[in-house]
């Protein structure tokens, strides 16, 4: 895990570990090497697909593979809703 510092023009992100030990070597990433993490509790807004604009909570984080999803339970509605992570800010 880290935080994203800067995306060159080839897509290579630079990320600087949250792990102490290794904090401040910034580290090159193709960026779809890469995938947002979110856990249960984080307040999120959809940007893309059916649900683009909803915000919420997550609920949970489910595992499909190469595509992970969370169940969002929204802020306008009270409804959960399903949605790629790739898709989540």
């Amino acid at each position: 895990k880290g935080e994203v510092v800067a995306v060159d023009i080839n897509g290579t992100v630079k990320i600087n570990p949250v792990e102490e030990s290794i904090r401040g070597n910034l580290l090159d990433f193709a960026a779809s090497d890469l995938q947002k993490t979110f856990k249960e509790g984080d307040h999120v807004k959809v940007l893309n697909g059916a649900y683009a604009g909803e915000t919420g909570s997550v609920v949970k984080i489910i595992d499909e593979g190469e595509k992970w999803k969370a169940i969002i339970f929204t802020d306008s509605g009270a409804k959960e809703i399903v949605v790629f992570l790739d898709d989540l800010q």
